[in-house]
């Protein structure tokens, strides 16, 4: 009997390990990457910052997860992070026009607030779902 509980707990264990895609993976990185997107669509940024921040630990080139931190970092109010993290995605893909709108569109903001307009609400921003590397 006890041998049988044992079974299937290194069963079900072994199982549930040889599912997950090794980090760094491209499968890792996708699976990341939504679980992000779900977390940004719920505006729940600290989960979204956390695994976009993991993603860059693997691929610090990636862009479009430099943008949709810079959107993170705008709605959680930590300007001076979005508006590097905006220059970054920029600056990995300078002619990408929607990480330039995106910045675009953050200054603008910027500019209102500090004339005295309240910002643009964060449950109003819908952060788009960057390429898969």
């Amino acid at each position: 009997m006890v041998l049988g509980f044992l079974g299937l707990i290194g069963t079900g264990w072994a199982a549930e390990v040889t599912l997950q895609p090794p980090p760094g993976s491209p499968e890792w990185l996708r699976q990341q990457n939504e679980l992000a997107i779900r977390a940004a669509r719920q505006a729940y940024w600290p989960e979204a910052v956390y695994r976009w921040s993991k993603i860059l630990r693997f691929k610090p080139d990636w862009a479009a997860i430099w943008n949709n931190l810079a959107v993170a970092m705008e709605a959680m109010g930590q300007w001076d992070k979005a508006m590097a993290y905006y220059r970054k995605a920029m600056e990995l893909e300078p002619d990408n026009t929607a990480y330039r709108a995106n910045y675009i569109r953050f200054r603008e903001i910027q500019q209102k607030y500090r004339k005295g307009a309240p910002p643009e609400s964060s449950e109003t921003r819908n952060p788009g779902s960057p390429p898969l590397p």
